[in-house]
């Protein structure tokens, strides 16, 4: 089955009758992933103005890793070089 024909499974017959349009979306974890970053582009700062480290920063981190690696994109495109490694 194709990612479309799916998509019209998953969803109630109303919806299904606007077509595949969802299917064009990034998934929700590409889209939590986005949105981590651009409300934390600094990985030392996910919750508090002072840098630091913690378990709950690493993580986020290998969540973010993780959809990268899935979606075979760069969690980190578009961030600081100050917060990546070389």
């Amino acid at each position: 089955m194709n990612a479309c024909r799916l998509t019209r499974l998953a969803v109630p017959a109303a919806l299904a009758l606007t077509g595949c349009a969802a299917a064009a979306e990034p998934p929700w974890s590409v889209r939590g992933a986005d949105s981590v970053l651009a409300r934390h582009p600094d990985p030392t700062r996910l919750d508090s103005e002072q840098p630091k480290w913690e378990y709950t920063h690493g993580l986020v981190l290998d969540a973010l890793w993780r959809v990268g690696q899935e979606t075979g994109t760069s969690a980190t495109a578009g961030t600081s070089s100050s917060t990546t490694t070389p």
